[in-house]
């Protein structure tokens, strides 16, 4: 089997939101820097630390220097609806905003799971910790699971020194280039026990994963075959 590998986009000149946006479906990991310069548009990618066009392995990294008006510990809200709760929560917490999750009952299936509503409005800026509640669409066909159907988030930072062999040393520039495989099974009172994630993960890279559950839900996480913790929704 080859290895996993992605192309570079093209990120300069893009709106921050939408390189974001980007690099969450093509499942890439990112790192922004932000500066602030009246030789650059706003809110604006200036440039990125891989070219585009190269093809790389799917553990690297891309880092985005972005232009901004907004202060250090300060976040600008961006518009979340109709898209997937899935790429909104994880920009969100990757910027140190904290999404409340409210369920809504939809008509429409292509709704399922998509950002219908949101709290604050868009280009809002907000101190960095703060809540934003989402209503998120539910779509279900069975009325008793329409009932108890949900949406939630989970968030994990991968760290770990177990990873680290006798006479390698601890520090972060070599834990970071190391990868374990993270497998993450949910359980609820649908009966169903599925397999929600499964795939290799960065040590220091988030981990985030949205999911629907119904009714009370738990989480077991696993990461390179060891069982790491239990994580209940009540």
């Amino acid at each position: 089997m080859g290895k996993d590998v992605y192309t570079v986009p093209n990120l300069v000149g893009m709106n921050r939101e939408e390189a974001e946006n980007l690099l969450t479906k093509l499942n890439i990991t990112y790192s922004i820097t932000v500066i602030q310069s009246a030789d650059y548009a706003i809110n604006t990618v200036i440039s990125q630390d891989i070219p585009p066009g190269k093809e790389v392995d799917r553990e690297v990294r891309i880092n985005l220097l972005v232009n901004s008006d907004v202060g250090e510990g300060q976040y600008r809200i961006g518009d979340y609806t109709k898209q997937p709760l899935e790429i909104v929560a994880r920009t969100l917490l990757l910027n140190s905003v904290q999404p409340v999750i409210e369920g809504t009952p939809v008509s429409n299936p292509e709704e399922d799971g998509l950002v219908v509503e949101q709290n604050i409005l868009s280009n809002t800026v907000v101190p960095k910790n703060s809540e934003i509640r989402l209503r998120v669409g539910i779509y279900e066909e069975n009325n008793q699971k329409r009932q108890i159907a949900r949406y939630l988030v989970f968030s994990y930072k991968l760290e770990s020194l177990t990873s680290i062999s006798p006479g390698e040393s601890s520090s972060n520039e070599n834990l970071s280039q190391k990868t374990a495989d993270v497998k993450i099974i949910l359980s609820d009172e649908a009966n169903e026990q599925r397999e929600i994630l499964n795939k290799p993960v960065k040590y220091g890279d988030w981990i985030v994963v949205c999911f629907k559950a119904y009714g009370k839900a738990k989480l077991s996480l696993f990461v390179d075959n060891n069982f790491i913790k239990e994580i209940p929704y009540e």
